[in-house]
């Protein structure tokens, strides 16, 4: 069984606020080392979650208490994600948008322009949270053992696998998305075949059909992120050990990600309209030209994600660490390894 360690540099006190309204009357003159142990004993709960294998409620409770309790580190980890998973959106849409190539090529009877901005910046904000489930993946841990991590720790604990975190949550990306392209491309090319009828019919059938494959396969993957950062694996290690996890219990971890994506859907959509109704007000009042107020829309719109990607996202990826937390306690007893490290003994 893959184990893991204490962090680097981890301290040997595991300092838990509170943690004497664990303790029976009398217990409080025990020396330090004999109080945790009783508490987490008694309690299983040093941290965010329950030490033993949890509910969807648990994670979607815990994932938030991580951001509430953590929020610089966590949010600022977020922010700097989520801006450097949209830069390339933001390139990409550019390309996707420039010249007339959508029309002539048949793309549009697929998407309208709407359909394809919102697209890519999804894209951009999935690509995200796949990758902020591995950089989040050290301090969900901690969090659950009791500890806070600040920002320099977790910078130290993820810099050297940063380069192998994001090459494999790009693969997993790739891996998702081939469904969906190859029935974009099989639709586009019905209509340029000139029966727009035939490219409706495909569109009803094959786009339904593949976003079906791309969920299976987003169930079986979305685990390979914290299993990279916390195992230390290679990117195709990874993907095989989440295949691993996932195997039997494929539809209780897409059935939680499911919940915890609609979830922060709501919230997501719900912070970035209202910002970026305020941008885009901010811009009107400027009274720009056509050209630069085109241009600014599109500034207000990628700066409304950010804020509400901010926000939403580190409470999906960690929400992604505790079901591999939860996943690992049901296969392989991860909670008895958890209770040895937050009582303090050496693993």
């Amino acid at each position: 069984m893959s184990g893991f360690g204490p962090p680097p540099g981890a301290p040997a006190e595991v300092r838990r606020p509170g943690r004497a309204g664990y303790l029976a009357p009398g217990r409080e003159l025990m020396d330090p080392a004999a109080r945790r142990r009783y508490a987490v004993s008694v309690s299983a709960r040093p941290g965010i979650i329950s030490l033993a294998p949890f509910g969807v409620s648990d994670v979607i409770d815990g994932s938030i208490k991580h951001v509430r309790r953590n929020p610089g580190p966590i949010v600022g980890a977020a922010a700097l994600t989520v801006a450097a998973a949209m830069l390339p959106a933001m390139v990409l849409s550019a390309i996707i948008f420039a010249g007339s190539w959508r029309r002539t090529s048949g793309l549009a009877i697929v998407a309208n322009d709407f359909f394809l901005s919102t697209a890519v910046s999804t894209a951009g904000v999935a690509i995200a949270i796949l990758t902020l489930g591995g950089v989040l993946a050290p301090a969900v841990l901690d969090a659950a053992l009791g500890q806070r991590i600040s920002s320099d720790g977790l910078w130290r604990r993820v810099r050297p696998r940063l380069l192998p975190l994001i090459g494999s949550q790009l693969l997993v990306g790739v891996v998702i998305s081939v469904p969906i392209v190859i029935s974009v491309v099989l639709v586009v090319l019905a209509a340029s075949g000139g029966s727009d009828a035939v490219a409706v019919l495909s569109a009803i059938f094959l786009l339904p059909a593949a976003s079906v494959v791309s969920l299976w396969l987003l169930g079986r993957t979305v685990l390979s992120a914290p299993a990279l950062m916390l195992e230390q694996l290679s990117p195709i290690g990874a993907l095989r050990r989440a295949w691993h996890l996932t195997r039997g219990r494929f539809w209780r971890v897409l059935g939680s990600q499911i919940s915890v994506g609609l979830l922060a859907f709501v919230i997501f959509w719900f912070v970035q309209l209202p910002l970026y109704l305020v941008l885009r007000l901010f811009v009107d009042m400027l009274d720009l030209g056509a050209r630069m107020t085109e241009s600014a829309a599109s500034l207000t719109f990628t700066l409304a994600t950010l804020g509400a990607g901010s926000i939403v996202t580190p409470v999906v990826a960690s929400a992604t660490v505790l079901l591999y937390v939860d996943t690992r306690m049901r296969a392989e007893g991860f909670d008895l390894h958890l209770r040895r490290l937050a009582a303090g003994a050496t693993p």
